[in-house]
């Protein structure tokens, strides 16, 4: 029974599902092989190895310690587990271990029928820690228990209720169910509104479709967006035109809130639908101006102003943009302040628009700091300040190591700096032990890489260079870069040549730029062969099956594994070859295309006819392309500057 409430925590996520394809003998260290067999449910194997990893990496006891008692729990007595725990805590207070550790221990009291006490524990584990949304339900079906075993039916009852309500997805909820069946009270509405909100939020439009009642007009809304989801269009706006249509003179706030929102749900559906944005973009002003007190006005409003700069009308973003910065909307301020600052810019009034884009640099964020210096050093060089602009353009290069606009500036004066230090061999045979066992540690558990991720933060500076310079060596390339933002890093960690030989090979035979190859797998896949997006799309250059198949019969062959990096590289690096044909070698188009396809670019072309590069970009109407221009380019950039 212990076992049960141990796994039913989910603390852990382990997988108990064999992989027949996955040989945990034929990995290189025993510490790859515990955590291999321990996913597969083998832990007297699991132990055995972690015992062995442990002589080699003394240490790290504080781990080894954790996941032998985790793996041989079940045979340890009570006295023993709390004993164990005491010990633990004792030794090691600042191991990342120690809450959940705590938190297991709720269910030791709980086999125990120590009610009581479980009560007490859980109430001093919750305020003296910070559990995430995983761990957290586990807190409260514990303080129901310890509440309903006291006596205190009410207090078990309502956090029964909240479980039910907002972790609908909680591992132990048909428990919870069972347990609020069983009190033969009923479910006060407000709880299942939230429910029906939560599981709506979760995606989980299964349960929710069979749970669904028209409880309000709230939740009859979602259930519009859902017809609406499944192309039923129809019933769909049926439902939201039949509220958005009520009497607003009649209307308390709250009910005013619902009109709204139904309104706003249909302007979005139009303009996915039909793609007209200023009949959108009014649609959405509209709302503001008859809903001024709408909780989501902020976001109606810089929407509106996007659709009316697609759409050139830049004076009608102006006064929306205003009317966001007036207000002093937090979330979009500084988005505000650019969208003001381009619309002047794109209407020709460049010294009002340089007024404008000096706020940026006051904002503190090194984002959209470089942007309002860059925009500024466009103004300036549209007002025929050049030494002006230029001098903007240096700023940028000596305040920040990368980003877009560092390499749009870097294109303006033609200027990079190569920043690679050598690193102390003294200190690099230190580390070697972290080193290795950091990447043995990789694909391990979300506690596991929780205590990774601990060792590689609390590396200083010389440490942390030591153990980037040994992941590239090894050719760790994905937990190189993901290891290098997490503590003291340099470009050529943050950058690295990964798979060179390769797409050298094929940046020769199909004439595409090697540093174009690097910096879009990077964003693509962080160098990871075995990636795989929530579309569908896999491997180091992220590949659709369909695209896959096209690429094979253009080339003529049948290239196998999409997953093998000689195979992705070449199919991705063909791919780019076409786009560079298709859009005559204009990098900006070809990167756009590469994510959002050839036709929105051809398209957009039509739309933004005469705009500059840079006036280009910042035009692109998807929000993923838009960003994802950018972070190529800034990558691009940077391998330009290494390599």
């Amino acid at each position: 029974m212990l076992k049960f409430y141990i796994l039913a925590l989910g603390i852990y996520f382990i997988c108990f599902t064999s992989n027949a394809s996955e040989n945990c003998n034929e990995l290189n260290s025993e510490l790859k092989k515990a955590i291999c067999f321990e996913k597969n449910g083998e832990y007297k194997k699991a132990t055995k190895l972690f015992k062995l990893s442990s002589k080699k990496y003394i240490n790290y006891m504080e781990f080894f310690e954790f996941y032998d008692f985790y793996l041989n729990q079940k045979n340890y007595k009570f006295e023993e587990i709390e004993k164990f725990q005491k010990e633990y805590i004792e030794k090691y207070k600042n191991s990342i271990f120690v809450k959940t550790l705590e938190l297991m221990f709720s269910t030791y009291l709980y086999k125990e029928s120590k009610f009581e006490e479980l009560l007490s524990h859980v109430k001093k584990i919750e305020k003296k820690y910070k559990y995430n949304n995983f761990d957290y339900p586990y807190i409260i079906y514990y303080k129901a228990i310890g509440y309903e075993k006291s006596g205190k039916d009410s207090k078990a009852f309502r956090e029964y209720l909240t479980l039910w309500s907002k972790y609908p997805n909680f591992k132990l909820i048909k428990n919870v169910e069972k347990k609020i069946k069983s009190s033969n009270k009923g479910i006060p509405k407000k709880f299942k509104v939230n429910r029906l909100r939560k599981l709506f939020e979760n995606r989980d439009y299964k349960l929710f479709k069979k749970e669904y009642k028209p409880y309000n007009d709230s939740i009859k809304i979602l259930r519009a967006q859902l017809f609406l989801m499944n192309n039923n269009e129809k019933r769909g706006l049926e439902i939201l035109n039949n509220i958005s249509r009520k009497d607003r003179s009649k209307s308390a706030n709250k009910e005013l809130e619902i009109i709204a929102e139904a309104k706003y749900r249909i302007s979005l559906y139009n303009l996915k639908k039909f793609d007209n944005n200023s009949e959108s973009a009014s649609d959405l002003k509209n709302i503001l101006l008859k809903f001024p007190n709408y909780s989501k006005n902020s976001e109606v409003a810089y929407l509106s102003a996007k659709l009316f700069t697609f759409d050139k009308k830049f004076n009608e973003a102006k006064k929306i943009y205003d009317w966001l910065i007036k207000t002093k909307s937090k979330e979009y301020i500084y988005d505000s302040y650019w969208g003001m600052g381009w619309s002047e810019y794109m209407l020709g009034n460049y010294r009002s628009a340089l007024n404008i884009f000096a706020y940026l640099e006051k904002s503190g964020k090194s984002y959209y700091e470089s942007k309002g210096l860059y925009w500024k050093a466009r103004c300036l060089g549209k007002l025929g300040n050049k030494e002006d602009s230029n001098k903007t353009y240096r700023l940028i290069l000596s305040k920040f190591n990368e980003g877009y606009y560092v390499y749009l500036a870097n294109l303006k004066i033609n200027d990079g700096k190569n920043n690679i230090k050598e690193t102390s061999p003294n200190v690099a045979r230190k580390i070697d032990s972290l080193s290795q066992f950091i990447i043995d540690l990789e694909g391990g558990d979300r506690l596991i890489k929780e205590y990774q991720a601990y060792l590689i933060k609390n590396l200083d500076s010389k440490e942390s260079i030591a153990l980037l310079d040994i992941l590239s060596d090894k050719k760790k390339y994905n937990l190189l870069i993901k290891s290098s933002y997490k503590t003291f890093s340099e470009n050529h960690h943050k950058y690295p040549l990964a798979f060179e030989e390769i797409v050298n090979k094929n940046s020769q035979q199909y004439n595409v730029d090697k540093n174009l190859i690097f910096a879009l797998m990077r964003e693509e896949s962080l160098f990871d062969s075995n990636a795989v997006s929530w579309v569908g799309a896999k491997g180091l250059m992220q590949l659709m099956d369909k695209t896959k198949k096209s690429l094979e019969k253009d080339i003529g062959i049948k290239s196998g594994n999409v997953y093998k990096p000689n195979v992705n590289i070449k199919l991705g690096t063909f791919y780019l070859s076409k786009l560079m044909k298709d859009f005559d070698n204009d990098l900006i188009r070809v990167i756009a295309s590469y994510n959002a396809g050839p036709h929105n670019i051809k398209k957009w072309n039509k739309r933004f006819d005469g705009y500059d590069n840079d006036e280009f970009v910042e035009s692109i109407p998807f929000k993923e392309t838009h960003g994802y221009v950018k972070r190529v380019l800034r990558s691009y950039f940077k391998y330009n500057e290494l390599n």
